[in-house]
């Protein structure tokens, strides 16, 4: 399944206007490479310090696309005056935007998990617990990027009903905005500290990671489950969530306290008792039996290693 949009979906969901070409008929997906343009697609330009996809256009009108998603400018030097081009403000926020639109169609229950370290095997851990009550869709990132994890967004299958996506960043604003346009129901953050950990490195990290927080839907049961080891990442926390939506590992007395402990195994990989605590919380969050989960997680690390 690959999410498919008409150009009033397009001009609906992201406020662009058809400033060239005959209007397009049916329905494409949203593409940004030309190697994997497919007849009927929409070419979305996106432009980086070394590319602009605007250059593509012709090449993207030759390989059949129905037409482009572009930022708005005076003129499209390298657009076939046929090729019909819708024209936004900003390409990067029109794609989330289109992301989003396809997430609330399909109302999945929606997880973002992010952090300095650990998110994969958070990741994988409740993807595995929650595959036994629903059906799972699992977002990454790809080369330290948001579009690895926007592009399997639209891959979604249509029956999905959880939603776990990682929310990565180098820069300030990129959590913020893949995660605005999901409205998570729960936030997840891992361990949260630079490397080289000092007060104000820490600091940074909070407030990078920590974006995530402002983007939670707070209507209903939203939660935010936080390893907070950093006295930084809990203060930032406690700053912008009242108790009622904070679950934090250092005030929260656990059953798996004692029986999952820091280098157990799970699929050839270590897995820290903080992260099976943060995938512990995520399940009881989404419904899952206390029972349910214990035996899970016990099956999935070698009987010698856990201690009953």
């Amino acid at each position: 399944m690959v999410a498919k949009f008409s150009l009033d979906d397009v001009c609906l969901n992201v406020g662009g206007v058809l400033v060239q070409g005959e209007r397009p008929e049916g329905k494409g997906a949203i593409v940004h490479h030309l190697d994997k343009l497919s007849p009927g697609d929409w070419f979305i330009a996106f432009a980086d310090s070394t590319k602009d996809g605007h250059d593509e256009l012709k090449e993207a009108f030759e390989r059949g696309a129905c037409g482009a998603i572009v930022k708005r400018r005076s003129r499209y030097a390298f657009a076939p005056q046929s090729f019909p081009l819708v024209a936004v403000s900003d390409t990067r926020t029109a794609y989330f935007d289109l992301v989003g639109s396809y997430c609330r169609w399909v109302k999945p229950r929606v997880v973002g998990v992010t952090g300095t370290n650990g998110r994969l095997n958070v990741i994988n851990l409740i993807a595995r617990l929650l595959r036994e009550k629903y059906a799972v869709h699992v977002s990454l990132v790809q080369g330290l990027t948001w579009m690895g994890c926007a592009e399997s967004i639209l891959e979604m299958p249509e029956k999905s009903e959880v939603l776990i996506f990682e929310a990565q960043a180098i820069e300030r604003g990129e959590i913020a905005q893949i995660g605005g346009a999901l409205e998570p129901e729960i936030a997840v953050i891992t361990e949260c500290r630079h490397p080289l950990s000092s007060a104000s490195r820490d600091q940074v990290m909070a407030e990078l990671y920590c974006e995530i927080l402002e983007t939670l839907s707070l209507e209903g049961k939203a939660r935010a489950v936080i390893f907070d080891d950093s006295s930084a990442a809990r203060e930032r926390a406690k700053e912008m969530l009242s108790p009622p939506h904070l679950i934090l590992h250092s005030q929260t007395e656990s059953e798996i306290s004692g029986i999952f402990k820091d280098g157990l195994e799970v699929d050839g990989k270590s897995v820290s008792a903080s992260e099976f605590w943060s995938a512990y919380q995520v399940a009881q969050l989404l419904g899952l039996e206390k029972s349910m989960i214990m035996e899970v997680l016990t099956e999935l690390c070698p009987e010698d290693q856990v201690t009953a």
